[in-house]
């Protein structure tokens, strides 16, 4: 380590880190309080840290943080640990589990082998640069290690807490430089961008203007990398490091700053700047909020409450959206303009020629097209221009992100800035991210249609799919299904899902950290195997018929995915299973908690249904979810949850019914006017509510069904069951007659 800092440091600066390193707990002026305050340790004169530790390091593992959060239904238990590997996307090393104890030399031993060796191998180009690759290589290796080994609780990963601690460490020595003699010390920092939603789904398709869901995941990626943009800005200008960006996704991001004078200044005009852009850009489109609250280091030992704070100075801020404009005159319009053309495909900027996209739109089509290839993204102040023909989208004077493709040499002036590679932690020489990045992609060319003008029905080797391509690649009826997902009850869960009444600094800035990286590391990275293994399923199922799927690489296309929600379009037959994969994992990945749920809904429609509806159609689909109880799903306008009970059916036994009638249906043994009848007589009788549904069915069954033995089957589902099918048989009913639609 001290060899590659030679180059890039002075002899009196390493001394200074060695001296931290070897002793950080008598560094008491920074590195020993931020060190306590990370914990949720109260004042570094009122502990002994040599009583705090009491574990055994070499049998402690690194217990889940989801085990220990609580709504009033979860037991701790604190069985679930996790293996001493590096991070990975692979489901054994990255999932907890019920680990035996045992010693754990040998696999410390292997782990700081790699660590050592890779550490060795960061480029020493520059400061910055170096940085952010031992930063991420410390993410990589350090992410399974518990902080320190606690009698209770051993459930923050070392990483967490060394980027918090660094984070706090950075403020303190701002105050002290700036001669800050403010009471509290930190200043938690929350943006928000509002106005996300409309903005990704105003898109529509004009004649000659195909490519729509290349420009809805191009867009959804844009809005990704403004929320980082706009805090690496923020960071910049104070002088600290992406330590201190404590949470970025969603639209939304947190930071933790010195509470001195030029922080202030620095806030105030960035949220001006930021918003006159954005105006000048949008319109009213795009906006952002900009709160922060003071604290000090007993706050920062109750994370949870300040962020329930700084949320209640968003919600009152966004109702005054744009008031710092209001003075200048450039914001008003005095007199209607005429002749003005508008973007047939966003509808928000003009153009001369309204037969051509806008800039932005054409932009944000390239994106999309980019994505799935990409590699590596260069973030570089606006100043920093690396030419090289590389593909770049500018923010202003906020900063330039470069997208470079994968198998791209990484040239020695691309060294030197802030590299990330994405979802690859293969010999880490840059940073590295995980991102929600599946697309369907051809891996030859191919046509649903004799049009080759229109880009719609035909795609090149390389390429992304459309709507209507990928809407063919169902089962049965061609359309497209939306899946939108989000975690239950997650403002709670952060307020007060780890709180104790014996232990009130457990709500602990790097334990949210902890919590916060975990659920993102399973949207933005994990998200991306489950599709993988979905796909496969659909590829091998065998009812799919399609001629062209062995010409694919997937079939799901993920618009966003990050910190707790997705949203993803793909075929509509292969939407449920989805669904429900994602539901099985999340619960695996999170202990079986019983408070930690997700809910879903699914809309489907045909490929050329307005995505602007159909993505509003499939949230009110996840609030019906959400309104009946949460941990549920939403399709075919029913809402059930996900895994039957004794007493309720779940989408697991409806899902496997409705491929049970889809069989029979194929095989010929069960009619589909039949099933169709049980859909009119779910209506006709209340949704089962109206008993009399008893003798109609029974009648249906007789005249319809010959073979004693199904007939006898079936009426033990839809009637014998105390849970009756027959209440939820729109979902299996709809599905197997969709499924078992010819052409």
């Amino acid at each position: 380590f001290a060899e590659g800092l030679s180059i890039l440091l002075s002899q009196d600066e390493i001394e200074i880190i060695r001296s931290a390193i070897n002793n950080h707990h008598g560094h008491s002026e920074f590195i020993t309080i931020a060190d306590c305050l990370s914990a949720g340790m109260e004042r570094i004169e009122r502990i002994k840290l040599e009583d705090e530790e009491h574990g055994d390091p070499t049998k402690e593992r690194l217990q889940s943080v989801f085990e220990n959060v609580s709504l009033g239904n979860n037991k701790e238990t604190n069985e679930f640990t996790y293996p001493l590997k590096s991070l990975s996307l692979k489901r054994d090393e990255l999932f907890p589990d019920k680990i035996p104890e045992q010693s754990l030399k040998e696999e410390y031993k292997g782990l700081c082998g790699d660590f050592v060796a890779e550490i060795k191998n960061i480029p020493t180009f520059s400061l910055h640069s170096y940085l952010n690759t031992l930063y991420s290589i410390l993410q990589k290796y350090t992410w399974c290690i518990p902080s320190a080994a606690y009698k209770h609780e051993p459930d923050i990963s070392l990483f967490d807490h060394l980027k918090t601690t660094a984070a706090i460490a950075g403020c303190l020595y701002h105050n002290k430089r700036s001669g800050n003699k403010a009471e509290k010390e930190f200043l938690l920092v929350a943006g928000d961008i509002s106005g996300i939603q409309n903005f990704i789904y105003r898109i529509a398709k004009s004649q000659g203007m195909g490519g729509i869901s290349k420009r809805l995941r191009g867009r959804s990626f844009y809005l990704l990398l403004l929320q980082e943009v706009i805090a690496r800005y923020i960071i910049e200008k104070v002088g600290l490091f992406s330590t201190n960006i404590l949470f970025c996704g969603g639209g939304r991001f947190e930071l933790l700053l010195p509470n001195t004078e030029a922080t202030h200044s620095i806030l105030t005009n960035a949220r001006q700047e930021i918003n006159r852009w954005l105006f000048d850009e949008y319109g009213s489109e795009l906006g952002i909020v900009i709160e922060w609250v003071e604290t000090d280091g007993n706050g920062l030992g109750d994370y949870g409450s300040l962020l329930e704070q700084i949320d209640e100075n968003l919600s009152t801020a966004k109702k005054r959206k744009f008031n710092t404009l209001f003075g200048e005159s450039s914001f008003w319009h005095e007199k209607e303009e005429t002749g003005i053309r508008i973007c047939k495909v966003c509808s928000i900027s003009k153009v001369e020629d309204d037969k051509k996209p806008c800039e932005w739109c054409k932009q944000h089509k390239e994106i999309g097209e980019k994505l799935p290839k990409m590699g590596y993204l260069i973030f570089a102040s606006s100043d920093e221009k690396l030419g090289d023909s590389l593909f770049e989208i500018p923010f202003s004077q906020f900063g330039i992100v470069y997208i470079i493709p994968k198998e791209t040499f990484l040239k020695d002036n691309w060294l030197k800035m802030d590299i990330q590679k994405i979802n690859n932690l293969d010999n880490l020489k840059t940073g590295f991210r995980f991102i929600g990045n599946t697309a369907p992609i051809a891996k030859e060319p191919f046509s649903i249609d004799d049009d080759s003008e229109d880009e719609d029905k035909n795609v090149k080797k390389g390429n992304v799919l459309s709507f209507e391509i990928i809407a063919e690649a169902s089962i049965g009826d061609k359309r497209i299904g939306i899946l939108k997902m989000d975690v239950d009850n997650l403002g709670l869960i952060f307020a007060i899902g780890l709180e104790d009444e014996k232990n009130p600094k457990r709500k602990s800035i790097s334990r949210i950290a902890a919590l916060s990286r975990s659920l993102d590391m399973f949207f933005a990275g994990y998200l991306n195997k489950i599709c993988d293994d979905v796909f496969d399923e659909w590829k091998n199922d065998e009812n799919n018929k399609w001629e062209h799927k062995d010409k694919l690489d997937q079939i799901f296309y993920i618009v966003y995915s990050g910190g707790d929600d997705l949203l993803i379009v793909g075929p509509w037959s292969e939407m449920p299973k989805l669904a429900r994969k994602i539901n099985d994992e999340f619960k695996a990945y999170t202990c079986n908690n019983p408070d930690i749920n997700i809910s879903a809904g699914i809309f489907l429609c045909k490929s050329k249904y307005p995505i602007s509806l159909a993505a509003k159609a499939g949230g009110e689909q996840l609030e019906a979810s959400k309104d009946n109880g949460r941990k549920s799903i939403t399709l075919f306008g029913d809402t059930v949850e996900w895994i039957s009970s004794d007493y309720n059916l779940g989408m697991d036994k409806l899902l496997s019914f409705g491929e049970q009638l889809n069989s029979y249906i194929s095989n010929k043994d069960l009619p589909r006017g039949f099933v169709h009848g049980l859909l009119r007589k779910h209506k006709q009788y209340n949704g089962g509510q109206d008993p009399n549904f008893i003798p109609a069915v029974i009648y249906q069954l007789v005249r319809n069904i010959k073979d004693d033995k199904l007939r006898n089957e079936l009426k033990g589902k839809l009637i014998g069951d105390k849970r009756l099918f027959f209440k939820h048989i729109k979902i299996p009913a709809s599905y197997a007659l969709l499924k078992s639609r010819k052409e």
